[in-house]
């Protein structure tokens, strides 16, 4: 259950009871999104509430504009008022930079990002588990099915370095 504490000290429920996981809160603390019971939602404190459907792993930009979401095999991302989500290609474990502008998403052995056409990182062997970014995205961590995890930088060419 998703609960929240106000301004004023007072705690209260966020969500319908039970099913929630991988919250995200923005830099404002007015907006949180959230996968609850496999449907994906978004609220803003003291208002109301939207759901995106089916989705796993909500990852938002820190400032309450927009989602990134894995359904189906594939990554979307779409304004968080309003809109409709925007498949972005096929992956998992998506996760959105600070100012939403990018999207870093897993697919088989490589880390793609939404701006680039060419991969930008990649597991030296199995597939990528998951991902997440720095606030600017210029970082990549991800981690691979043989346990190996890695951090790269995000940059004219990759680089992948294991973390040990």
């Amino acid at each position: 259950t998703l609960y929240v504490r106000g301004r004023d000290g007072r705690t209260r429920r966020a969500s319908a009871i039970g099913g929630v996981s991988h919250p995200q809160l923005s830099y404002s603390a007015k907006e949180v999104v959230f996968e609850r019971n496999g449907q994906i939602l978004y609220r803003r404190v003291g208002g109301g509430q939207r759901s995106f459907g089916i989705g796993t792993a909500p990852s938002s930009d820190e400032f309450g504009r927009y989602i990134a979401f894995a359904r189906n095999g594939s990554i979307y991302r779409s304004k968080l008022r309003g809109g409709h989500p925007q498949r972005l290609g096929p992956g998992v474990s998506p996760a959105m930079t600070s100012g939403g502008h990018a999207v870093l998403y897993g697919q088989g052995a490589l880390v793609r990002q939404s701006t680039r056409q060419h991969p930008v990182a990649g597991c030296a062997s199995g597939d990528v588990v998951q991902v997440s970014t720095s606030p600017h995205g210029n970082y990549v961590e991800f981690t691979c099915t043989d346990g190996s995890a890695y951090l790269g930088y995000v940059g004219p060419q990759y680089a992948s370095q294991r973390v040990r």
